[in-house]
């Protein structure tokens, strides 16, 4: 198996796109920053997108997901692709440790991510996300700005990126001002999902 994917990787090496990839393993259970980011696709993108859910929420599970994929697409970092996995911290301690673990096996994947949820992200297309005590809050807190908001629905059209942008930018220095660290359960809220729209958001 690990031979024919080795000769699969060669291949595509050999007939890949012109333009370099960005791979994203995101949680697919409810497939809620799939259907979000499937809105970024378009022709003139400078990077060739490639994003896939991965029915686990298990770090590790996601992580090894984007490295298999990276393997059958003879995609390289070395070479200018890209490979990210979104990762919901869920204010959980475990799912930190497990980032720094991984981080050392494979340097070359980035991860992304949000905590308490994804859906920080949104609310920040609102207003300066409160501190929240769990997933579940958050997405409660975000109905008071899509009242039907749910799970996996895409909210794309009635959201303004850049007020998020330009929000998340004031949320990152406050917490760097507070002395945490973005990408741990400390830093709450926080998103790091705008490094990856940055990426889209580039011209061919």
């Amino acid at each position: 198996m690990i031979k024919q994917i080795q000769e699969i990787s060669r291949y595509r090496r050999k007939q890949r796109s012109t333009k370099n990839a960005v791979l994203v393993i995101c949680e697919g259970r409810n497939k809620t920053e799939l259907n979000y980011l499937e809105n970024f696709k378009r022709r003139e993108m400078k990077y060739r997108p490639i994003f896939k859910p991965c029915e686990s929420t298990d770090v590790k599970s996601m992580t090894e997901k984007a490295n298999f994929i990276r393997e059958r697409e003879g995609l390289s970092t070395s070479d200018g692709d890209k490979i990210f996995v979104l990762v919901d911290l869920d204010l959980d301690k475990n799912k930190e440790s497990q980032i720094t673990e991984l981080k050392s096996k494979y340097n070359d994947i980035t991860f992304i991510t949000s905590n308490p949820c994804f859906e920080v992200w949104f609310i920040l297309h609102f207003e300066h996300c409160p501190v929240l005590n769990s997933s579940k809050d958050t997405k409660k807190h975000l109905k008071k700005f899509i009242p039907n908001y749910e799970e996996g629905r895409d909210v794309y059209s009635s959201l303004d990126i850049n007020t998020a942008i330009n929000q998340n930018s004031i949320l990152r220095k406050s917490i760097e001002n507070c002395g945490y660290t973005i990408g741990t359960i400390d830093a709450n809220p926080h998103t790091q999902i705008d490094k990856l729209i940055f990426l889209l958001l580039e011209n061919d």
